[in-house]
């Protein structure tokens, strides 16, 4: 007997260590939707520290924030058809990380009842959204294909246009209303000639040359770029740079390119003035630099916030939705990282991560 029990509580203590070994949450629910268990997993997603937190507590209580049971409840469904349910791509606000989960239950029979619920978690959320970034690269490649052919057929006519309006100002005695319509023909083709421009950056990729560099002298000629319309637009501009930032290994062309971008929609959405707070700093834990871009202008809407990388998606009047997907482009290809942050009237705050150059080998040689 003795040994049979041993035996026993041996299989007990192997199971436990493979419930809680395993990567997708586990619970299981009572039919008053009390937790009577879980593993390490479910602690893990929803970020509790103990066990003695969620144990004989609401499961719609302590992992959802709820006081009742949630609408699509599959806990609820399973212990009313005594069948297993899934639900995929739950999205859920944990804290202050935005997760999607897939969710799946099975029943636990007795004497044909249902008396618990076996949940089962998978944090899908990394998955979905590596999805969504091949997704827009296929729409990206999709949009270089059309761009390519678009730009091809646009440039040559519009080479001539330009050509033979710079020409009849040039040779001709014109009145001033003729000359007007001309430089209005040149301002329409340069205008033109740079959403081209745009479209065919987004077509192919770019020549870039990397050099090891400081981020701050590429902020300090971006900003030097603007000065003059800070200036008109009554803008407060002011840049922290944190002393001896570590270098980067970039192409300083198109690095400002990006930054001038973000500095440029920070100046368009305050067209009657205000401040922008451009601030570089190391992040040891990372060995990145944090660069940020702060203003108090208009903000961006959620749902505009979710488009604004989408290639022609724009809020201005004039705008040809084609930079922040160019800036985006060329952040990636310094294999950093873009976030945005908007409220409505209050603001918004990009911040870019950049890797530092680290040396490897040699001390001229980059890695």
């Amino acid at each position: 007997m003795k040994r049979y029990l041993r035996y026993l509580e041996n299989a007990k203590k192997s199971l436990q260590v493979i419930f809680d070994s395993l990567e997708d949450g586990i619970s299981v629910i009572d039919r008053k939707y009390e937790i009577i268990r879980v593993n390490k997993a479910i602690l893990n997603i929803f970020g509790k520290k103990d066990f003695r937190e969620v144990l004989g507590k609401k499961c719609f209580n302590e992992f959802y924030q709820r006081n009742t049971i949630c609408d699509d409840c599959q806990a609820e469904r399973t212990f009313k058809e005594g069948t297993p349910s899934q639900l995929t791509k739950i999205s859920r606000e944990i804290g202050k990380r935005k997760s999607i989960f897939n969710k799946s239950t099975f029943p636990i029979n007795e004497n044909g009842n249902v008396i618990q619920v076996i949940e089962c978690i998978k944090d899908i959320t990394d998955i979905v959204k590596l999805e969504d970034q091949l997704l827009y690269s296929e729409r990206l490649a999709g949009v270089g294909k059309l761009a390519a052919e678009i730009a091809h057929e646009i440039r040559n006519p519009l080479s001539n246009i330009k050509a033979g309006a710079q020409f009849c100002l040039e040779k001709y005695q014109l009145d001033e209303e003729v000359r007007n319509h001309l430089k209005i023909i040149l301002k329409s083709s340069e205008r033109v000639n740079k959403v081209t421009r745009d479209l065919l950056n987004l077509a192919k990729p770019r020549n870039v040359s990397f050099k090891i560099g400081s981020v701050d002298k590429v902020i300090n000629s971006a900003c030097n770029f603007v000065k003059a319309r800070c200036l008109k637009q009554h803008i407060h501009l002011t840049k922290r740079l944190a002393r001896r930032l570590p270098q980067l290994f970039m192409d300083e062309k198109f690095l400002e390119e990006a930054f001038l971008n973000f500095i440029l929609n920070a100046l368009e959405a305050m067209p009657k003035g205000g401040r922008l707070a451009i601030t570089a700093y190391y992040e040891r834990k990372t060995e990145e630099i944090a660069i940020s871009f702060v203003d108090s202008g208009r903000g961006i809407s959620e749902e505009d916030l979710s488009r604004i990388f989408d290639p022609f998606f724009t809020t201005k009047k004039d705008g040809t939705g084609l930079g922040l997907s160019s800036a985006l482009q060329i952040i990636e290809l310094h294999k950093g990282k873009i976030n945005i942050k908007s409220e409505p009237n209050y603001g918004t705050e990009v911040t870019v991560r950049l890797p530092v150059y680290k040396k490897e080998g040699s001390e001229d040689e980059p890695r």
